[in-house]
């Protein structure tokens, strides 16, 4: 009789013995399982972050490129297109009047994203009554902005660029200040 109930406690000890085992390594496994998530969640924080920050840089580099564009273009405004003539050239971003005017610039490699650029001219001299010498006056201020559609019809601004083109005094052509900062 002693005998089987030594047997029966050791068995209900191994039992036990077990039974803890197992309860330990399902919890190491859990630890395991919550260190992988945390590492996963955190790598892919880490991803989204400098994907946007690729973004950014990516889209400050397409605004500034639509400002170029626009930039050349008002750079050749007046300049003699046909000696014989001596027809000039007209950019379609310059106006004789105080003006603000919007144009899209598509982006060929990203399609869900949109570079809107505000060609704002402030003439200096609103009492010249000869058009052409109004068009080369006072200043164009260039403001190209970059957008991406986000899910819900939404529209998120990645960046935004800024310049500015004068005319110096007593000149005949544009001159390009630079980019400055709103």
């Amino acid at each position: 009789m002693l005998h089987k109930q030594g047997d029966a406690n050791m068995k209900r000890k191994t039992a036990q013995r077990n039974g803890a085992a197992i309860l330990w390594a399902v919890l190491v496994m859990l630890m395991i399982s919550l260190i992988s998530a945390g590492i996963i969640l955190v790598d892919r924080m880490y991803y989204m972050r400098e994907q946007e920050e690729n973004n950014r840089v990516q889209a400050k580099f397409y605004a500034e490129s639509a400002i170029t564009l626009v930039q050349q273009d008002i750079l050749k405004e007046g300049t003699v297109t046909d000696e014989t003539t001596g027809a000039t050239y007209q950019s379609i971003f310059v106006s004789d009047g105080n003006t603000a005017e919007t144009f899209t610039i598509s982006l060929p490699d990203a399609g869900n994203w949109k570079c809107t650029v505000t060609v704002n001219h402030s003439v200096v001299n609103d009492s010249e009554t000869d058009a052409n010498k109004r068009r080369l006056s006072g200043e164009i201020y260039l403001t190209a902005k970059v957008t991406r559609n986000t899910a819900g019809s939404g529209e998120k601004e990645l960046s935004e660029v800024c310049g500015k083109l004068s005319v110096p005094a007593n000149a005949t052509q544009w001159r390009w200040d630079g980019y400055y900062q709103l």
